[in-house]
Parts: C-alpha cells; structure tokens; sequence
C-alpha cells in the first residue's frame, strides 16, 4: 500500500493506498501538466501540526474512517519483503481545511459527507489509529512555471513502472 493501490478503486474489493503513493500520483500529474506544485508526505505529524499547516493557509489530506468509526485493522499480512501492513474496512482520507478551538472542532471537507465540523478529540484519536498518514499539497492554482523534479524523493517501482509503460505507449 505504500508502493501502489491495491485493489480495484472501482470495486468493492479495493483495499487503499497509503501517503507515498498520493504523493507520487499528485505529483506525476504536476509533472504531466507542467505546474511546479508538489506533494510532501508529512506522515507521523501530530494533528496539532496539522492544523498548524491550516493556519497557515494550507489544507491537509489525513486519513481518517468513514463517519469517524474507531475500530482496528480488521486485515494484516506480512509483504514479500517483511513489512507488515494493515487495513481497516473504514479507511477514508479527508481534507483538513479548518479548526475552532472554542467550540474544540475539527473542520473537513469529506468526499462522502461534504463539508462537516468533527469533534477534534476523537478526530485525533481516529487519526492517530490510522497511522498519523497526511499529504500536504505546495502551490496554488495561481502558480506558474515548470516543474522540477525533486531528486531526493524516492519513486515507487511500481508507479514508475507505469508510468514508463503509459509513456512507451503514447510513443508508439
């Protein structure tokens, strides 16, 4: 999950992916369209720094469960390779873009839900069980230029394997 989605996103069957592959997916589209934004994984930031990243303008992709549901990875497996990963059935990223801390709420605009305030208690504890995992995306819609690759990330395998093969095809 940290090289590539597993699953079929279109089924019901797809597992999900973690941060890096957002990061190199959003990042393979501003190459694609030639915008210097970039991604950056900030996984295992407290959401206290999330939410700083928010006040400074920037809103944040976390993961999170749907409806805030806390329950553990129900799927474990150990890779080829010896890591272990997890899911759980519920897993679901949302967009950090506010906070009240008055009213002790979290706000998140939910592909599912639309824009809702959360309880930031629990959104923290929902967010540190699905592993602090969060993307921040640089740049605005009023940047200009080009993209320049960031050599010090590494490239997922698989993607980058992909993405050879898309390119090969477009050539041919």
């Amino acid at each position: 999950m940290r090289e590539a989605y597993i699953g079929d996103p279109k089924a019901e069957e797809g597992f999900g992916c973690s941060a890096p592959v957002i990061v190199q997916t959003a990042d393979d589209y501003f190459e694609s369209i030639q915008s210097p934004c970039y991604a950056v994984d900030l996984t295992g930031i407290s959401l206290n720094e999330v939410l700083y990243q928010v006040a400074q303008g920037r809103p944040v992709i976390v993961w999170s469960t749907i409806d805030l549901i806390q329950t553990p990875a129900n799927y474990v497996w150990t890779t080829y390779d010896g890591e272990e990963m997890w899911f759980n059935d519920f897993q679901h990223c949302v967009v950090v873009y506010g906070y009240d801390t008055e009213q002790n709420t979290v706000c998140v605009a939910d592909p599912l839900s639309g824009n809702i305030n959360c309880d930031m208690q629990r959104f923290t504890e929902v967010y540190d069980l699905m592993g602090k995992q969060a993307v921040l995306i640089c740049g605005d819609s009023q940047t200009k230029g080009k993209f320049v690759p960031r050599e010090d990330k590494p490239q997922s395998p698989v993607l980058s394997r992909n993405k050879a093969e898309r390119q090969a095809a477009v050539e041919q």
